[in-house]
């Protein structure tokens, strides 16, 4: 660590960060991370499902980490605006393999309308997608 009298600055120099807190200066050591990346294949928006269906995505990290995989559903709606709650996350699947596939039984929820979430993680930061909304219906021959 550094401490240097200066004004307000916050800058990044290759793995440098120096942040003022008004009276000093202080620089910390550490690699920058990239943020996973992730695409949901299916299920797709509109989709109605029933029994196991798979859940499928896309999701790589720029810095060549190992991900860890979260799967979710929600009948709220994930977009968080000043005034609204934030949704209430149901899990599917927790910390899986980032093999691009997942099983999902939809037997063990009620027949309803879903938002389907799916993060990916690489330990330092996370990304998440989701879909909206699929209508469970195992009432369906």
């Amino acid at each position: 660590m550094i401490a240097v009298a200066a004004g307000l600055i916050m800058t990044m120099l290759v793995g440098w960060v120096i942040i003022n807190t008004f009276s000093s200066i202080q620089g910390y050591w550490g690699a920058y991370n990239n943020p996973p990346v992730i695409e949901i294949l299916s299920p797709k928006e509109g989709d109605v499902l029933n029994g196991t269906v798979e859940i499928r995505w896309i999701a790589s990290d720029p810095d060549n980490e190992e991900l860890i995989i979260f799967i979710d559903y929600t009948s709220d709606h994930p977009q968080l605006c000043p005034s609204c709650p934030p949704p209430t996350w149901h899990t599917i699947a927790y910390g899986i393999d980032n093999i691009g596939t997942y099983m999902w039984d939809t037997t063990k929820v009620s027949n309803g309308e879903y938002y389907i979430r799916v993060v990916a993680s690489d330990g330092k930061t996370y990304v998440s997608k989701y879909v909206g909304i699929v209508t469970v219906n195992n009432t369906l021959t």
